[in-house]
């Protein structure tokens, strides 16, 4: 569901961020943050802060991100988690709303012991140990610790492909002073990445700030990147019916994060094979991906999105992004029937469903 790097990377948000989201409209001021935190959602995404410390990358502080120390909401929604606790205390839903909501507030101790909970309720899910590592990192001022390392073998263990225990063992070699293990890790992981994971552009400036480091310019791949998909788009001005040369071009835009040729090579290849629900899914990833808070949801963006759905009633992009343009404008019962068709695509019992859950809270 959303982006790759010359195969694609790590994941960006802490349980609250993946897709980036606008800001409320007066109506909706109040409850912005809590709609940004429950979007690593739409691109099926995980957790993973990408400004990690680090003796050998350049440090991107988490202040950068905007996190609510004292928000009515979020302290609304840890009472209403910690009541539902009082009564099921083995409800996973609840702990992970409560440990979503600590993060959000920058209490990662707390965030971490919450995860923790949710680990032990399920103990086979790599995702639940991931995350309490990550929580534990952040805690410590992006340090990998020793029992942050733990957690994250433990969840390798369970799960080899899991990305955001694979970042921080990258980032734990670089700690300890081993940037060029540190590469091979991220690098794996780049290319490992589905097309539309959330997390490439960090990924990928971690693995050029690492390459800096080591005396491995990151530029001449990047130039040698770039050439190659010039080269491509000049050809298909030539051989515009090449529908594997589209798809190529329009995955090459996207690993840059070049989203307007990303939408336009998509559209191209959306004219040659009209049907092809993958490549809506892509068509819908790279409009969606400069959504943010300064541009809001154009006209053209929600018509994009309008368009999607009409093929792809599913698609989680396009859900999110219509709910958030009802939301906006005022229409609260719209926002809510799109992002209740969102929290559905998801089973009751994952995360996924409990952020959305969150979302659909911010609008009550």
């Amino acid at each position: 569901m959303i982006h790759l790097a010359i195969a694609n990377i790590i994941a960006v948000a802490i349980v609250l961020l993946t897709l980036p989201l606008l800001s409320p409209s007066d109506g909706l001021r109040r409850r912005g943050l809590l709609v940004a935190a429950s979007l690593a959602v739409i691109a099926g995404a995980i957790a993973i802060y990408a400004a990690i410390g680090s003796p050998h990358l350049g440090d991107r502080p988490l202040a950068e991100r905007e996190v609510a120390t004292a928000n009515p909401e979020i302290a609304g929604l840890l009472e209403r988690a910690r009541s539902r606790l009082v009564e099921e205390p083995t409800d996973i839903d609840a702990w992970i709303w409560i440990a979503n909501a600590e993060g959000l507030s920058r209490r990662y101790g707390e965030a971490a012991l919450a995860m923790a909970e949710a680990a032990v309720l399920d103990p086979g899910n790599a995702e639940h140990l991931a995350r309490q590592g990550e929580f534990i990192v952040l805690a410590h001022d992006g340090l990998v610790t020793p029992a942050a390392r733990l957690l994250f073998a433990q969840s390798l263990a369970i799960d080899a492909s899991q990305p955001v225990a694979r970042f921080y063992g990258g980032v734990a070699l670089a700690q300890a002073g081993d940037t060029t293990g540190a590469l091979v890790v991220w690098r794996d992981l780049l290319a490992d990445s589905p097309v539309d994971a959330p997390w490439i552009g960090e990924l990928r400036r971690h693995i050029s700030d690492a390459g800096e480091a080591a005396g491995d310019s990151g530029d001449d791949t990047l130039d040698m990147i770039t050439g190659m998909v010039e080269g491509l788009a000049r050809r298909l001005a030539d051989e515009p019916d090449d529908l594997e040369g589209w798809k190529r071009l329009a995955h090459s835009y996207t690993v840059l994060e070049d989203w307007p040729k990303a939408r336009h090579a998509y559209e191209r290849a959306l004219e040659l094979a009209p049907g092809d629900s993958d490549l809506m899914d892509g068509f819908a990833a790279a409009v969606a991906a400069p959504v943010d808070r300064t541009t809001g949801v154009s006209a053209t963006v929600l018509a994009d999105m309008e368009r999607v759905l009409e093929t792809r009633p599913d698609n989680p992009h396009a859900l999110y992004v219509t709910g958030l343009a009802a939301a906006l404008r005022g229409d609260n019962g719209g926002a809510r029937e799109q992002w209740t068709r969102l929290r559905d695509l998801f089973e009751p019992s994952t995360s996924e469903y409990s952020r959305v859950g969150m979302l659909l809270e911010s609008i009550e």
